[in-house]
C-alpha cells in the first residue's frame, strides 16, 4: 500500500519521525492503528458494510440525541474500532486517527505533523481490518456494545 510520508514531531520528548498515512483525497480509507502497540490495519469504510452498521447504530442511540452530524461522525471515529474492529495480537483496540508510536519513546501523542516537500510516498504492507468479533454477534448484542461503548465515551 502506498502512504504519503509525513514528518511527525513527538509531543512526549521532541523527537521527529517519518510515519505514512494515506494520501489525501482518498476519502473513507483510513489507517488504523491500536492504542499499545504498533499494529496498523487498514479500513476502506466505503466498502466495509461495518462502517455504515456502526454508524448507524450510533446515529439512533439514545446517547446521541441532539448531536449535530458532524459530532456524531467525529463519536464513530473515535469508537469504531473499538465497537466493530478485533483487536490485535496483543489485545489492544484499533483507532482512527492515531499516529505511529514514537521510535524514542514509543508515545503516540504528536506535537505537529506535515507532509514531506516534494511528496515522497512510503510502500507498506498493511493488512485489513477484520470483523470476526463483530460478525459473530446478533442485532441485539450489536447494540449493546455500542450502548456500552458510548457510556464509557
Amino acid at each position: 500500500m502506498k502512504l504519503k510520508a509525513l514528518n511527525v514531531k513527538c509531543s512526549e520528548c521532541g523527537s521527529q519521525y517519518k510515519a505514512g498515512e494515506v494520501a489525501s483525497g482518498l476519502y473513507g480509507e483510513f489507517i488504523l492503528r491500536s492504542s499499545t502497540a504498533s499494529s496498523e490495519a487498514y479500513l476502506d469504510a466505503l466498502n466495509d458494510n461495518t462502517y455504515e452498521e456502526v454508524f448507524s447504530l450510533i446515529k439512533t442511540n439514545v446517547k446521541m440525541e441532539g448531536k449535530r452530524p458532524r459530532e456524531i461522525a467525529d463519536v464513530v471515529r473515535k469508537t469504531y474500532g473499538i465497537i466493530a474492529c478485533d483487536p490485535d495480537e496483543e489485545g489492544s483496540y484499533f483507532c482512527i486517527g492515531k499516529f505511529p508510536p514514537c521510535p524514542v519513546c514509543g508515545s503516540q501523542n504528536i506535537d505537529c505533523w506535515e507532509a514531506i516537500e516534494p511528496s515522497e510516498m512510503v510502500d507498506k504492507k498493511i493488512p485489513h481490518v477484520t470483523h470476526r468479533i463483530w460478525s459473530s454477534l446478533s442485532g441485539v448484542e450489536k447494540e449493546r456494545v455500542v450502548d456500552e461503548v458510548l457510556s464509557k465515551f
